[in-house]
């Protein structure tokens, strides 16, 4: 499922809804290709900025990164109003002008009010105006329905990341050995992947200490990971090359019926087990939380979110800092790359592309 995004209002309305918080002193990109978004990233505005700084900051990988998924152009928006926000503003046109994209919506942002940049529309020539609310934003709705929401800020964002100590104290201790010898767990995980329960409602998912410890030490079998993986980011790691037991396991916990491949997979059940995940990780015990904090870390890069992707992964490597999978994931973000993630193509003329919108020039799907 795409959504089709026609005007500024739904631009900037949507991208906290993309990022999962709001953005405060950021500039953000939308890459996209053929009209479909590929690429979205966030990087913060230093007080002090120079027009040849943006590039050391990231903003180059992002490029690279974009370049290679054949982006062709991209949408720039800058949440700060003061002189390093209008300076990285334009350090971006350059730069992504220079990379030949076109630039299909520059804005700035400060509070509840925005302004165009090198918009020379008629209709772009009034300074400020009112961002839309959330509340009045059909795109925004698709969003929340497909699972996507929004923290405060980022430090939010990653605060619902941190384990949960209260929990954590409940739980059995553990020798030495329980802590690296995996187990089965098949019923616990079949109670995972349980999503009979209606999508819009809260989630009434809420494993023991017993299932906790059952679920993380499960993963400690790194085929039964690996096969997990496979069924719920599909494209990441090769089926055929992963041992057939493993595989069989994963299908029949029902990791299979949630990956994109699946005829009954959709957003909200991703999201659902994204968050799952998640609530598993946080209530693990360290070095055990590893391997839970690394499934939501690719999960989270499926979806594209890559702020939980990054945060997970590091979340992982402070659980267990030899943790081989984790450091492999953090490389490819340190690069641009997000674990899992493949962008959906876009059909012209249909949903997820940027069509032309007079009087705004585009919008973004």
């Amino acid at each position: 499922m795409s959504i089709r995004l026609r005007t500024p209002d739904d631009i900037l309305a949507t991208i906290p809804y993309q990022l999962g918080f709001v953005p405060e002193r950021s500039l953000v990109a939308i890459f996209t290709r053929e009209r479909g978004v590929i690429l979205v990233a966030r990087l913060d505005i230093p007080a002090e900025i120079s027009r040849t700084s943006l590039a050391d900051r990231g903003f180059g990988q992002a490029l690279d990164r974009a370049a290679g998924a054949g982006a062709d152009a991209v949408v720039l928006v800058a949440y700060d109003a003061r002189p390093a926000g209008w300076l990285a503003m334009d350090s971006a046109l350059a730069l992504t002008t220079r990379a030949g994209l076109e630039v299909l919506f520059a804005a700035l942002v400060d509070g509840d009010r925005w302004a165009h940049v090198g918009c020379d529309e008629p209709e772009c020539a009034s300074s400020w105006r009112a961002v839309v609310a959330a509340a009045d934003c059909g795109p925004v709705a698709e969003l929340v329905g497909m699972g996507r929401g929004v923290l405060p800020d980022r430090a939010s964002a990653i605060a619902r990341l941190e384990p949960d100590r209260a929990f954590q104290a409940r739980l059995p201790a553990l020798s030495r050995r329980q802590r690296r010898t995996p187990v089965l767990a098949t019923s616990w995980w079949q109670a995972f992947f349980d999503l009979a329960q209606p999508l819009d409602g809260p989630d009434a998912y809420n494993p023991s200490p017993e299932a906790v410890i059952s679920l993380a030490r499960s993963l400690l079998d790194r085929d039964f990971r690996d096969a997990l993986l496979a069924h719920l980011a599909p494209g990441i790691l090769p089926l055929g090359e992963l041992p057939f037991g493993a595989v069989l396991r994963a299908r029949a916990v029902g990791a299979g019926a949630v990956g994109d491949h699946s005829p009954v997979a959709d957003p909200q059940a991703q999201h659902l087990v994204l968050a799952r995940c998640l609530l598993l990780a946080t209530r693990s015990p360290e070095p055990l939380s590893a391997g839970p904090y690394v499934v939501a870390s690719v999960l989270a890069g499926r979806l594209g979110d890559g702020m939980t992707a990054q945060a997970a992964v590091e979340a992982a490597l402070l659980a267990d800092p030899g943790h081989v999978l984790a450091g492999l994931i953090r490389q490819l973000i340190s690069i641009g790359i997000l674990p899992g993630y493949r962008p959906r193509a876009a059909r012209p003329g249909g949903p997820g592309e940027v069509s032309p919108h007079a009087p705004y020039g585009h919008g973004v799907g």
